[in-house]
């Protein structure tokens, strides 16, 4: 398929062709070779997916300039369509009218057209190598873009991952506590319940009646208000501090400073990811850093909630570029409406802040 290059190049070298053939005689210029190369010059073009019909012109062209010298003049632009023919053989046929030409005319006549030649058969290569480079430009492109596109999916799977483990032990922490409640107090208090049954069912003293049927009375509405808060208990959102503390707790590479100052407690997106950030950033700090102290802050404002986590490791081999895990918090911040910024002033440092919902 032809391009604005092909174009281009040929309006150069008709230019050129046309300065040689109007330096050569100082008569009126003859339009007849001018007209028969840019004609069959078209022709080509508009055969480009008819090889017989091409290969027709061309050993038609080399049949004119034998019996009309002056086509000479203008064959570097037949040329220039004849070099990306897959047929190699096509390639002698300039051979004889150009040897011709050369034994017939001066030295200056015949230098000046094998420099054109030159320059058409260079503008051509060089022009299929723009276009082969600009086709790998956009399929690399294209590749970048399906590979970005592909590894923001993974990293986006792989926070949906973690925040689905995260939540599931939760669940499981809380369905251990609600089995405890169940078992424990629920089952004590529906034999107390039975207890004063039977008593009721045995004591004939209405006074003590009235009391025991009272005392049944309150244990039976705090055994609603029980199962009403195992119930509940699937609604409350995580224990970020608790989470956070536990994670500190097993994290034994340096010395960790942990200070939690929020009053009102996040919802359960923004605790997973603190946690999911916290975590991320201690095992940072495991693998790149050499730090001997890392501090957690979280802070608590009337309009946001922020987490900064601070370190006094080495930040030389640092790139803003590299790392899923960056990116990572990034990401989950970026889902909250939030901000995150990074500081490499004596240590690394972390600061997130999540906006109150």
């Amino acid at each position: 398929m032809r391009n604005h290059y092909d174009y281009m190049d040929k309006i150069v070298l008709f230019i050129c062709c046309l300065v040689i053939y109007q330096s050569m005689y100082n008569t009126e210029l003859n339009v007849i070779p001018l007209l028969i190369a840019v004609a069959i010059s078209s022709f080509i073009m508009v055969f480009e997916h008819t090889p017989f019909a091409r290969y027709f012109l061309y050993i038609l062209y080399m049949i004119i300039t034998l019996f009309y010298k002056d086509s000479i003049f203008f064959m570097p632009l037949i040329i220039y369509d004849l070099i990306d023919e897959p047929l190699r053989y096509l390639y002698a046929l300039p051979l004889l009218p150009l040897s011709d030409f050369f034994l017939t005319h001066s030295l200056i006549e015949a230098f000046l057209i094998f420099v054109v030649i030159m320059l058409a058969i260079f503008i051509r290569l060089k022009s299929r190598d723009i276009i082969g480079f600009k086709a790998k430009y956009f399929r690399l492109l294209d590749t970048t873009k399906e590979l970005s596109l592909k590894l923001e999916q993974q990293n986006q799977d792989l926070i949906d991952k973690q925040d689905h483990e995260i939540h599931i032990a939760t669940l499981n922490e809380r369905n251990r506590i609600a089995r405890e409640i169940h078992d424990h107090v629920g089952h004590q208090l529906s034999s107390s319940l039975l207890q004063i049954g039977a008593l009721m069912a045995i004591c004939k003293d209405q006074e003590q009646l009235m009391r025991l049927n009272g005392l049944k009375k309150t244990l039976s509405l705090g055994m609603d208000n029980i199962r009403n808060s195992i119930h509940n208990l699937y609604d409350h959102a995580i224990d970020l501090d608790a989470q956070l503390t536990e994670i500190l707790k097993d994290f034994t590479f340096c010395k960790a400073i942990y200070n939690n100052s929020i009053l009102e407690a996040p919802n359960q997106k923004q605790s997973y990811a603190f946690i999911s950030i916290v975590k991320e950033a201690l095992s940072n700090i495991m693998k790149h850093a050499q730090a001997t102290e890392v501090s957690i802050l979280l802070r608590e404002h009337p309009s946001m909630y922020q987490l900064i986590i601070r370190d006094n490791g080495s930040v030389a081999d640092y790139n803003p570029n590299d790392g899923i895990g960056l990116k990572n918090m990034a990401q989950r911040v970026e889902v909250l409406k939030g901000h995150l910024q990074i500081r490499t002033q004596n240590g690394f440092e972390i600061f997130v802040s999540l906006p109150k919902t």
